[in-house]
């Protein structure tokens, strides 16, 4: 699920000289995907030298950020089927599939601080995945067309309790109850406070049950690599050392240096003398790393007993250090590639999925791949792969070539090209044959009552419903949806209201007291 709300239908409206000079425009946002200097490069024209390309599809994003009936959306195997043609023509030889439709029975939808859009996610997803499975389709086809497929899944991602604020989103959609039934294993302060959504790798239960997640996947499915993305909704701390203080970290930082750290002064990120180069706190960052390295031990021996052949790709900001919004936690990557626990690392990705554009540069993280703060040269990792003995792929962000890359990555998210062509063919067509475009149209017929058929939001003062859906539907000419938020009370308008009982037909919206009567 995303907090994107773009419609992709409006992004028909600009003419295709307007895009290309939108395209000359950097993309200079901090926080943001598009923030990174090196995605301002062009995309590389040297295909030989490139080895690898790598196409990260977020189908829970995609779905609705493109819409209905345009192929980048996914909706169906023939639009799945289409895009891997054209993946495969833009020379990309691996796709990276985030699947919604992966046995999770813990996962749970928070109505009680939902927000519109984000029901209407969910109905949609439910929707789409009744008709078809999305996941199994897109392994199918990716092999149709000799691409190797990645199950895409995120190992720190378990959500926000109803009844907790996130930081940035105030209310949240969904929560994994695994943690509400066993309260402690997200990661926790100095204080106690938690960092909703980002389970603590120091409690074996932690790593056992993410691990039996991806061993379901591979049972449904018959795939044959996986993501391992290390990657967020949750909310940010207000400082890259203020998560890590669970008691299973207690105890082991007590065990080997005798000290406390819930008592002793050093590790108090709060405090004016803080010291983010003393050693004592950087053993604690180490101490962190090493559960999540353990985790990957553990993961690639278990799921190699399902798929002895499974291969395993990881993601990180590009330095030693995690980096926002998990914090200061070291990352043991060059481990993770003498032991021969990955096969693939990607680098400089974006991890803070839940921060929009929010900027980190106050906040004291050692590594933040958007402003390239802590990134390492890709040499340097590079040198570390050769010097293993281990095959394991490098891939950046950097869509060019750099010698000590095998390729780079991609996502369908960035380029808006080819929806934009099917969306103006779409209009072209419509508007030969109608004579019109039609837009938001709603007749109200069928949208009562609003607790069933409405989308329910609660950021509004009080229960509201949106109905429909607002995307333009190519094949309807119009889009159903209805722009604003309704109740079903009068004394709280606008209502959707019943207009028999006034001797009308049908509903009608209420829109305040003192208008013309309803009779």
């Amino acid at each position: 699920m995303t907090n994107c709300m773009a419609l992709a239908a409006l992004v028909v409206l600009l003419s295709a000289a307007a895009a290309a000079q939108e395209a000359k425009k950097p993309a200079v946002t901090p926080g943001t995907a598009g923030g990174w200097p090196e995605i301002l490069q062009p995309p590389a024209t040297d295909l030989g030298k490139v080895k690898e390309k790598l196409m990260l599809v977020s189908w829970g994003d995609l779905f609705y950020f493109f819409g209905p009936e345009t192929d980048p959306g996914l909706y169906t195997r023939d639009q799945i089927r289409r895009m891997m043609v054209a993946w495969k023509k833009q020379g990309f030889t691996q796709v990276y599939w985030r699947s919604e439709h992966v046995p999770m029975d813990d996962w749970k939808w928070n109505t009680s601080t939902t927000y519109a859009d984000a029901s209407f996610l969910k109905a949609e997803s439910d929707r789409i995945h009744r008709a078809c499975d999305t996941t199994q389709a897109a392994i199918e086809l990716a092999r149709e067309n000799g691409l190797k497929f990645f199950l895409w899944h995120s190992v720190y991602d378990e959500g926000t309790p109803p009844d907790q604020k996130h930081r940035l989103w105030g209310t949240f959609p969904w929560r994994h109850t695994f943690f509400d039934e066993r309260p402690g294993m997200d990661t926790v302060d100095r204080r106690g406070g938690v960092q909703w959504g980002i389970p603590e790798m120091a409690y074996p239960a932690v790593r056992q049950r993410k691990i039996q997640q991806y061993a379901d996947f591979l049972r449904k499915y018959d795939a044959d690599s996986v993501l391992v993305y290390l990657h967020s909704h949750s909310a940010p701390g207000l400082h890259g050392d203020q998560y890590g203080f669970n008691p299973p970290i207690v105890a082991e930082y007590q065990k080997r240096h005798g000290v406390d750290i819930l008592t002793d002064a050093r590790f108090d990120c709060t405090s004016p003398s803080f010291d983010q180069r003393d050693p004592a706190v950087e053993q604690w960052r180490a101490l962190r790393g090493e559960y999540l390295t353990q985790f990957l031990r553990e993961f690639r021996a278990a799921l190699r007993t399902l798929r002895p052949n499974l291969q395993i790709a990881i993601n990180t900001q590009g330095g030693d250090y995690f980096g926002p919004p998990f914090g200061n936690m070291k990352m043991e990557w060059r481990r993770w590639i003498q032991e021969g626990l990955i096969d693939v690392l990607i680098l400089r990705t974006w991890m803070a999925g839940g921060c929009g554009a929010y900027d980190f540069g106050k906040e004291h993280y050692l590594t933040w791949a958007d402003k390239n703060v802590g990134v390492l040269p890709y040499e340097e990792f590079r040198k570390v792969i050769d010097e293993s003995g281990r095959k394991v792929q490098l891939i950046t962000r950097v869509r060019t070539y750099i010698p000590a890359a095998d390729g780079y990555y991609d996502s369908v998210n960035r380029d808006i090209r080819y929806p934009k062509l099917q969306r103006q063919e779409q209009l072209a067509e419509n508007l030969a044959r109608h004579g019109r475009i039609g837009w938001i149209e709603q007749d109200f017929e069928g949208c009562a009552p609003l607790e069933q058929k409405g989308y329910l939001d609660f950021r509004l003062g009080g229960p509201r419903y949106f109905l429909g859906d607002p995307r333009y539907y190519a094949s309807r000419n119009n889009s159903p949806g209805w722009a604003g938020a309704l109740t079903s009370d009068r004394a709280n308008p606008p209502a959707l209201v019943d207009l028999s009982p006034v001797g009308g037909n049908g509903f009608a919206v209420f829109l305040k007291a003192g208008a013309r009567p309803l009779a």
